[in-house]
Order: structure tokens, then sequence, then C-alpha cells
């Protein structure tokens, strides 16, 4: 029996390539292989990696606390400026049970009052920008106040 025989007796076909044997021409269309065509793929893709110039990290909104010791003249107010750098939560307060305010704008240029409290403790939600927590001393005596702000800054 023949190769060919047998090769149909078992159910198998022999393959017949359609391609024309003899010598190779390098003008002659072959079919690209699925090895070359994802070579070729990821040459183009890392071609375009590098080109643009290194970019710095995205800021992150971290929060900071911030204390001041601001001495306080009988029957006046104290005030203290911070600068909000990313929307959000911020709060205060000041060491006494005295009557605070937030505002935006900062204390020599105050803006729109943001809210008040008449205990000392303030927390807010404010827009990025400028702000100032100002607070009322109603003693008859030059008091020295504590005040501690926790707001976000870009990291």
């Amino acid at each position: 029996m023949s190769m060919r025989r047998v090769a149909r007796r078992r159910g198998f076909r022999r393959h017949r390539s359609s391609a024309r044997l003899g010598p190779h021409t390098p003008l002659a269309p072959r079919p690209m292989k699925p090895s070359f065509i994802a070579l070729l793929f990821v040459s183009a893709i890392t071609v375009g990696c590098g080109d643009d110039p290194p970019t710095a990290p995205t800021p992150r909104p971290l929060y900071t606390e911030m204390i001041s010791e601001v001495a306080v003249q009988a029957q006046s107010s104290g005030c203290v400026t911070f600068r909000q750098e990313a929307a959000g939560p911020a709060s205060a307060s000041v060491l006494g049970s005295v009557p605070i305010e937030l505002g935006t704008g900062t204390c020599t240029s105050p803006g729109a009052v943001v809210g008040r409290a008449a205990r000392g403790d303030l927390s807010l939600l404010l827009a990025v920008g400028d702000h100032y927590v100002r607070f009322e001393n109603p003693l008859p005596a030059t008091i020295t106040y504590r005040v501690t702000l926790h707001y976000l800054i870009l990291a």
C-alpha cells in the first residue's frame, strides 16, 4: 500500500500546500505569521512611549494641622488666616468657649462669612482659597488663645 492510501484508510488527510515550491523571491507575497504581526503591534505601541516629556506626579490632598497662639486684647477679636488648597472639609477650634466665625478671604481683607459657632468649635466644607478664623475675647483682660486648624493642602 502506498502512503496515500494508508493515510486515507486511518481517517487522516494529507495537507496539500497551495504555495508554489521553488526558489523564494523577496518580492513574492507571503502570508504574515501571527508572531510577526504581534511583534509589529508591540513595536508600534512601544515607539509611542517615551515621546512625551515626563510629567510631575498628580498632587493629592492631605490634611494638615496648624496651631497658633494669638494674644487678644480685652473685648476685641483675634484672627488667623490659612489657605485651603483643595476643596473639602476643614475645622477650627479655639481653646476656651468663645464665639468663632470662619469666612473667605484673609484677616486683613475678609470676604463672606461661611459659618459661625458660639462655643469655639467649627467644621465646614470649604472651597479652594484663602480663609480666616475670627474669634472674640469677651473678657476684660488680654488673653492668649490657642487656635487649632485642620485643612487640606496638596502634596
